[in-house]
């Protein structure tokens, strides 16, 4: 009798095992015949699902994300000041440090090797997801969110670069402080 399988499920398996594979070698270090064997599959069966290492990778990149942006959007909201919606997503940005270090490595390996407009859309599409899901979270602007995200980018990269040393709560709050006043500024004046 032939094996049933459900192919979403094993698709996840595969973008699963792949992200740390990814994470491990680089997309450059990879080729699907190195996939397949760390898999455990043939690599015709791994073409069965994705027919280029770029294809898999695109799906990689927006496990990711997806996985990122759902475990923000879990997050309890509690009608809080600003500042204390900011220090609890800071909180999390530390308590969920490493699996952003790897999604990070993962979007910029991708990045610098893409080889195609497509691979730039997608790019794009991963920031602006993660972007929306930092301004829902703490209801500022997507212009605020972006500048959140860009700063925690240059954080935690810091902290690769330094072994941990540049603390992720010091060196976010500067940006805490100015959106704070801000939004502060914003509800006094409407108020």
């Amino acid at each position: 009798m032939p094996k049933i399988v459900d192919h979403d499920v094993y698709r996840r398996t595969i973008i699963e095992t792949a992200v740390q594979l990814f994470v491990t070698h680089g997309y450059g270090g990879l080729g699907m015949r190195e996939l397949a064997g760390a898999l455990g599959i043939s690599k015709s069966a791994l073409y069965y699902y994705y027919p280029s290492k770029e294809a898999l990778f695109q799906d990689v990149v927006d496990a990711v994300v997806e996985v990122t942006v759902a475990e923000l959007d879990a997050q309890p909201f509690v009608q809080s000041s600003f500042a204390e919606k900011y220090a609890f997503f800071v909180g999390f940005i530390q308590a969920n440090e490493e699996r952003y270090l790897q999604d990070l490595l993962i979007l910029t390996e991708y990045a610098r090797l893409r080889e195609n407009d497509a691979g730039a859309a997608q790019m794009y599409t991963a920031v602006d997801n993660y972007v929306s899901a930092i301004a829902a979270f703490l209801g500022v602007t997507p212009a605020a969110a972006q500048a959140l995200y860009f700063q925690i980018n240059g954080v935690l990269f810091q902290r690769l670069l330094d072994n941990r040393r540049t603390d992720l709560a010091t060196a976010l709050a500067w940006v805490g402080e100015k959106m704070t006043k801000e939004i502060d500024g914003q509800t006094s004046e409407s108020a």
